[in-house]
Formats: C-alpha cells, structure tokens, sequence
C-alpha cells in the first residue's frame, strides 16, 4: 500500500539538529490517508501528522527531536507507527484527516509500518536469537541495538584526556626540577671556600692590627 523509506530505523544526528525525514508513497491504485503515531509524543514534533496521498503520490514528514529531549536507551523504547488505510469512496480534500481517522469504523483495512528510533552511530541493527526475551518488533523481526558504542568510546576518550593531562603535568614538573637542579650547581661552582676564609682572616688581622708610632 505505502512504501515507507526508512524502513525499519529513524536516525538522528546532531549535525541535522536532531532532525530526520521519513518519506511515504502511495503504490496502491486508490488514493490512501495515513496518520503517525509515536510512543513518545512529548519527545518527538511531527509534520505533518496525517494526510492523503493520491496514487503515485509521496510526501516527506519531518520528525525533529524537542530541545533538551533525548532518545531513550534499550532495546526500541521510542518508536513510531505509521497507519495507512485505502479511501474507496469520494472524499473531500479540504477535510482534514483527524477527522476521518477519529470517524474510521474498527474493523477497516489498515495496514500499519513500526519504526524505531535511534542516534545514528548507534543505529547498527543484528539478528536477535530467537529463545529470548525482546519487547521491540519491526517487520516480524528483532533486533539488539549496539547502545554501549558511544559510552565505551567516551570513556575511553575520558581516560586518554586524563593521560594527556597527567603527562603534562609530569613534563613541568620535571622542568622545574631541571631548573632547580641548574641553579643549585651554579652556586656549588660559585662558591670558593677557600677565598671567603682568606677574605675573613685578612678582615680580622686588619681589624685587631695596632699601627706604630713614629717615634719623635
């Protein structure tokens, strides 16, 4: 019915303002509505929410990520939902679609897209081993997110500063000890033991010394 692009995974970069796109197209015969949902609605600014594609149509719906929200680590807690039903009856294209989605029977023909959301270094998807526990699905299958990437990196970004500072830090230390060293030599060569020893004894006898008398 719609082609979604991207499939499975909506990215994130901080370089696009935490921003992405996700594009549908109507493959079908007859015109389709859609409507977007997300499980975090408080996080996400999406538009437009709903809409109507005629056949052959396509529209790119921006996601963006809301200041000072972040996506949540684990295993698929963000995630949108696309629902895309067929109009089989002449519709109104100024209506608006909420409209037609709060109208729409229970039992219609919606077909439904699950994406979920994630930072795009750490959108890297692997087959999830069947036997064990996973509360995400896309497309019938699950997926482990490689979420640890970006903390071992920082840490190890962390303890690499930390070794910089520290060698410099040893570096200055070891000059002012060099310096210290220097100066202290320098006194050592200065100092002449002997000739302060002189200095002080002829300052004595001079001192204690009674000159003649010139006999008259």
């Amino acid at each position: 019915m719609l082609r979604v692009l991207p499939s499975e995974i909506l990215t994130f970069r901080q370089s696009d303002n935490f921003e992405s796109y996700l594009n549908l197209s109507n493959l079908s015969s007859a015109p389709v509505t859609y409507k977007i949902q997300t499980t975090s609605p408080e996080k996400f600014r999406v538009k437009p929410r709903c809409g109507l594609l005629q056949t052959g149509e396509s529209v790119s719906i921006n996601i963006a990520l809301k200041p000072g929200e972040k996506i949540a680590d684990g295993i698929g807690r963000d995630k949108f939902l696309v629902m895309a039903s067929p109009i089989l009856f002449n519709i109104d294209p100024a209506r608006p679609m909420t409209e037609f989605w709060k109208q729409m029977p229970p039992n219609s023909d919606i077909k439904e897209y699950r994406l979920s959301c994630a930072y795009e270094s750490t959108a890297v998807p692997i087959p999830y081993r069947k036997g064990t526990k996973s509360d995400y699905s896309v497309n019938q299958s699950d997926y482990i997110y490689l979420n640890d990437t970006n903390k071992n990196v920082y840490s190890l970004e962390r303890q690499l500063n930390y070794t910089q500072i520290l060698q410099i830090v040893i570096i200055i230390l070891l000059i002012l000890l060099s310096a210290c060293f220097g100066f202290l030599m320098k006194k050592q060569l200065d100092f002449d033991p002997q000739g302060q020893i002189a200095a002080i004894m002829k300052a004595e006898l001079q001192e204690f010394s009674c000159p003649l008398k010139k006999k008259i």
